[in-house]
């Protein structure tokens, strides 16, 4: 059975959901166009050019800087949060293609096959961020390690590894138990803590999602978050109708995989999150036609006051 599934991973928890820019002096609201969401490969060197999630904002060419993108009467703008430097330009899209700046970009897909397994060359990019207006009374920062010796509010880690469709049995049993990015024969796997480092409680929302679907990927794809070391098994809904997958939760949506919200975050407080994810080769949709398929993943977090 011929099996090349290459999808890219990209995990992005932003507390600001829009796409508030200020580019002078004054704050204003901006769109964006939805087709340039996803990861753009540049054509000529192969490299990334830059990632661009649902929530307007993302990453370029693997830097570990936080940008917000958005377009208008055919320009795309993309400003470096903070420091709110601009780079901007005309773009066309065709198809898969993009023209900005006179370079062509196109969206990452599968490039190779195989015979015999579910493979996944994957190249994904894992992108934690956090960003706050109000830093002083509220305030959440990332750390790969729960003494947040190193915090931030951006996390990146990128990973490229062949992966081969596995069963969820043969997970070990230490994924919650180990930090940062650990990734295991034919699955990954990335652990984080979120922790309140503002002077308020607060309830923040979390939602993840997934983005730049094809070829069906999301029907075999299982997503295995811990929060606290509580986890749940996410699967898309069985394909014949008959409901969840079996040990699985659906997605509450063809594209949303989970929500939830956690109340009285008090100042100091710290949670922990590992996201798991591999292709579940005893879904009965692991077939042939998931080849050349491709996917994003993302989880935002919202703080509400």
């Amino acid at each position: 059975m011929k099996k090349v599934l290459a999808f890219i991973i990209v995990l992005a928890m932003l507390v600001l959901n829009s796409c508030n820019v200020a580019v002078s002096n004054n704050s204003n609201n901006h769109t964006l166009d939805k087709n340039l969401i996803g990861t753009w490969i540049r054509k000529d060197t192969g490299v990334m050019g830059f990632t661009i999630l649902t929530n307007c904002q993302g990453v370029v060419n693997g830097s570990d800087k936080l940008y917000s993108f958005f377009t208008e009467n055919g320009v795309l703008y993309i400003v470096e949060l903070n420091s709110q430097r601009v780079v901007f330009g005309e773009y066309k899209l065709k198809d898969n293609t993009l023209v900005f700046n006179e370079v062509e970009y196109e969206k990452k897909s599968a490039s190779e096959t195989t015979q015999n397994t579910h493979h996944s060359d994957i190249s994904p990019l894992l992108t934690v961020s956090i960003n706050k207006s109000d830093a002083t009374k509220y305030a959440l920062f990332l750390s790969e390690t729960r003494d947040f010796y190193t915090q931030t509010a951006l996390l990146n880690a990128h990973i490229s590894k062949e992966m081969t469709n596995i069963s969820e049995s043969w997970l070990p049993n230490d994924l919650d138990n180990i930090d940062g990015e650990h990734n295991g024969q034919n699955y990954v796997a990335y652990t984080f803590y979120l922790k309140n480092a503002g002077e308020a409680t607060v309830t923040y929302n979390y939602q993840m999602y997934m983005v730049n679907i094809s070829n069906d990927l999301n029907q075999a794809i299982r997503i295995r978050l811990y929060i606290d070391g509580k986890w749940t098994n996410y699967a898309r809904t069985a394909s014949n109708g008959t409901g969840a997958e079996p040990g699985t939760t659906e997605f509450l949506t063809e594209r949303i995989i989970t929500q939830g919200a956690v109340a009285e975050f008090e100042p100091g407080e710290v949670t922990k999150y590992t996201v798991v994810i591999w292709i579940e080769g005893d879904d009965p949709d692991c077939i042939d036609d998931l080849v050349g398929g491709d996917c994003s993943i993302a989880m935002d977090f919202d703080i509400v006051k």
